[in-house]
């Protein structure tokens, strides 16, 4: 009955719609508010916990979580540092995410540690390629940026 009653509340809405220049005012708020109740008033609820159909999602070890979560963290904090410097921070193409997370390693002092790189404009518009050293220190959670000589 509910499916009935919501086609006769779409029917109302779309009769109401297609002669909206024709109808009077009345009939234009009326037939709205009509379409509406019947639409929205018998229209079922979620469905119920029982049916949700929900694929459960691979679990990760919790250290797999925070390390990738980490790692692209401080290769967004490493790449937003390293536009500082540049003429043209806006130009700025660092190397994929991806890339960066695979070559970012450990040093002594358990810094992690990244060798990148930049392609941004000169003053002259001409892309030149930057390479910088960032450095992530855990213990005090800063990261440093320098730019290494060509």
């Amino acid at each position: 009955m509910s499916t009935f009653l919501m086609l006769l509340g779409a029917a109302i809405l779309i009769a109401t719609l297609a002669q909206w220049r024709r109808l009077r005012v009345w009939q234009k708020v009326a037939g709205t508010i009509v379409g509406l109740i019947f639409l929205v008033g018998n229209a079922e609820g979620p469905l119920p916990e029982s049916t949700n159909i929900e694929q459960p999602k691979p679990q990760l070890r919790q250290e797999e979580k925070t390390r990738e979560y980490d790692l692209v963290d401080i290769y967004t904090a490493c790449t937003e540092l390293a536009k500082r410097p540049l003429k043209a921070p806006r130009t700025a193409k660092f190397q994929p995410v991806w890339e960066a997370t695979t070559l970012m390693g450990k040093d002594q002092q358990g810094n992690i540690v990244w060798t990148g790189w930049v392609d941004a404009q000169n003053e002259f518009g001409v892309y030149l390629r930057n390479r910088f050293v960032c450095t992530y220190d855990p213990k005090t959670r800063s990261i440093s940026v320098r730019f290494l000589e060509p």
